[in-house]
């Protein structure tokens, strides 16, 4: 039962521990906004040409095959601007009944002088935070309902008129969840040390009343079972523990006969409570097999495909873009080329990819205008989207740029006159485009 919530990505590489796998994603925008993609899969097991990870698979549509053969696939697809890009690979979880989403887009923006055009790609795991939140929680409760009938099955059919019992099914509800997502903060996301984990863990546990301290519970792992932290620990727990056996309703206590507890520390630390336990959660889902299966679904869904370890696979996002680079998340290669490279387990829970934005300048426009006198660069296409916006990521005022644009066709300032003529209150919104247009300082 203790590998079974072992995701199940990191289980189909751990069959094969030597296997090296890489992903390389190209990709071209062309100044029309059309894409171009090529997409490379190559894998090796001790140096030997082998098979990818079984979760990885070529797409379902929208790409060519060109090669398979050991080792090696590879695929390529064209895409029109406008048209929906689909995912470059599919990365599927058997076990979750989905594939894990890649979003991919080309964006196209106007600004007159030039346009920008924009490439983001970005891999995301089967799992997000939400899914792992909702799968912590709930895996959270089952124990803890577990647990109490485990407590009901060992103290018997008083233990439910209880403060323990009250406080299981009540108050105690989010001490389980608080830790389970602690603990995947910490060790998953953080993977911090040893003794912030601790007093993290603590800190929780103290919130909700238990009577624990961070050195002892340090002093009690480090000095191992039977030493003396490990025993005051057990002593102060099963005392808290023991305090709850008192009865919620005080008229209870002398209905009938008076419960013998037992030693709450010696039934819940030497053995009795976790076979309990183990025996609850085997009734609660059908037996042996269906809680290995639970286990296994549960980790799946908190782990996804990437959270565990993927092993040795590697993804490397390469796009060549029209112009003159403006900004990107990642690299730069040779002239209008940038990338990203990392490791599978970089796209758990977040995500990973690569965004970028170009400059494509129209010497046409800016050889029209009369009197202009910018030089093309990033700076002043920068600025430019200031004047005209509120910078690169936004969208330009299409009636700014439509009437720019008709100036450049008359090669004259005659229909922006006309305009100012027509809307006086325009002036103010041209004057500074203008002067900077001529070269005017600002």
């Amino acid at each position: 039962m203790r590998n079974a919530a072992i995701p199940a990505g990191l289980l189909a590489l751990a069959a094969a521990s030597c296997l090296s796998t890489g992903v390389l994603v190209e990709s071209e925008v062309r100044p029309d906004g059309s894409l171009l993609r090529r997409v490379v899969v190559t894998s090796e097991d001790d140096g030997e040409p082998a098979a990818p990870p079984a979760f990885l698979r070529p797409p379902a549509g929208g790409y060519l095959l060109l090669e398979d053969r050991p080792g090696r696939l590879a695929w390529s697809g064209s895409f029109a601007p406008g048209q929906p890009v689909p995912a470059p690979l599919d990365l599927h979880s058997d076990s979750l009944h989905r594939s894990a989403p890649v979003a991919v887009a080309v964006t196209t923006a106007d600004w007159g002088l030039f346009r920008i055009l924009g490439f983001r790609e970005r891999f995301a795991d089967v799992v997000g935070p939400d899914d792992i939140r909702t799968a912590i929680e709930e895996a959270a409760d089952e124990f803890r309902l577990a647990a109490d009938a485990a407590l009901t099955r060992l103290l018997g059919p008083r233990y439910p008129e209880t403060r323990l019992h009250a406080e299981l099914v009540g108050r105690l509800r989010g001490l389980g969840r608080e830790l389970g997502l602690q603990l995947w903060r910490s060790l998953v996301l953080e993977k911090v040390e040893t003794d912030l984990l601790v007093a993290r863990l603590v800190g929780v546990g103290r919130r909700f009343g238990l009577p624990v301290a961070a050195d002892q519970v340090l002093a009690a792992l480090e000095q191992g079972q039977g030493s003396p932290p490990w025993l005051e620990l057990r002593r102060r727990l099963g005392d808290w523990a023991g305090e709850r056996l008192a009865f919620v309703d005080p008229e209870t206590e002398g209905a009938g006969r008076r419960p013998a507890w037992p030693d709450m520390a010696a039934l819940l630390f030497d053995g009795a409570f976790l076979l309990a336990l183990e025996q609850e959660l085997q009734a609660r889902h059908g037996g042996e097999e269906g809680l290995e299966q639970w286990l296994k679904e549960t980790g799946d869904r908190i782990f996804g495909l990437f959270g565990g370890g993927a092993g040795d696979l590697e993804f490397t996002l390469r796009v060549r873009m029209p112009g003159d680079l403006l900004r990107s998340n990642g690299f730069l290669a040779e002239d209008g080329v940038t990338f990203v490279r990392f490791p599978a387990d970089r796209i758990y829970p977040y995500g990973a990819g690569l965004e970028c934005l170009s400059v494509v300048w129209d010497p046409l426009v800016l050889g029209a205008l009369p009197g202009c006198r910018i030089l093309p660069g990033n700076e002043a296409a920068l600025r430019w989207t200031w004047l005209l916006g509120d910078g690169p990521e936004s969208d330009p005022d299409p009636e700014t740029v439509a009437l720019l644009k008709e100036c450049a066709r008359a090669r004259s300032w005659g229909p922006l006159e006309r305009r100012l003529e027509a809307e006086p209150g325009l002036a103010e919104r041209w004057r500074p485009i203008r002067a900077w247009l001529a070269g005017e300082k600002e």
